[in-house]
């Protein structure tokens, strides 16, 4: 049977978090591997073998339950809604829908100047923080945790990410939840901040900050 720690030394992570959110006694955190991923890494002293980490992995676990014929929407936003968004806006208009039903959403967002991570926003005046194509890997660990708890509440959650940070997501979840509404992106992988930091340090010496970006 595979395990996480033998899908690690393979690289074939996707760094969704999963499996350091459902650790029971916290045994795994998140590190960066030489390329400048995020990877879970387990201390072996604290694990009970449970094998929740190894149950809710996406990569481990490949389940597909759409619709084998799907419906297919074209939504296209208000200009002033498209010039502040990607992908036509859709993300903006649905999350603007779930704010004032007293919701709230989850996405990618600026943690610093080169990091990305994910982020709640309960406001309306917040929604510009997650908007717009990050092209970076994002940070995960704990948002699954703080999901859980806004589901259980009755709140309306909206998530929007990568296929294996939703897919992660459900299997953390281990059940459907009628008030979350998740929408995944078309990925064909994403960038680790080793690269926008590289970039920076070569064409501006590193000289960037938080008011820059």
């Amino acid at each position: 049977m595979k395990k996480i720690k033998d899908m690690i030394s393979k690289n074939q992570c996707t760094g969704c978090c999963a499996c350091i959110d459902i650790c029971p006694q916290n045994a795994i955190t998140v590190i960066t591997d030489i390329d400048g991923f995020q990877i879970p890494q387990i201390a072996e002293e604290m694990c009970t073998h449970c094998d929740r980490c190894d149950k809710v992995c996406p990569v481990l676990h490949y389940e597909n339950d759409h619709f084998i014929q799907p419906e297919v929407y074209a939504i296209r936003a208000f200009d002033t809604i498209r010039m502040q968004s990607s992908s036509g806006g859709v993300f903006s208009v649905i999350a603007q829908y779930i704010l004032k039903e007293h919701g709230c959403c989850i996405g990618a967002g600026w943690d610093t100047a080169t990091t990305v991570r994910h982020m709640v926003v309960y406001e309306q005046k917040e929604l510009g923080r997650i908007l717009g194509s990050k092209y970076m890997q994002s940070r995960m660990d704990g948002c699954m945790r703080i999901v859980k708890k806004l589901l259980e509440t009755g709140r309306k959650v909206l998530f929007v990410g990568t296929p294996c940070q939703i897919a992660g997501l459900y299997g953390f979840l281990g059940k459907k939840y009628i008030n979350l509404l998740t929408i995944d992106l078309l990925c064909h992988g994403v960038p680790s901040d080793q690269v926008i930091e590289t970039y920076l340090q070569e064409m501006f010496g590193g000289g960037v900050s938080n008011k820059d970006t």
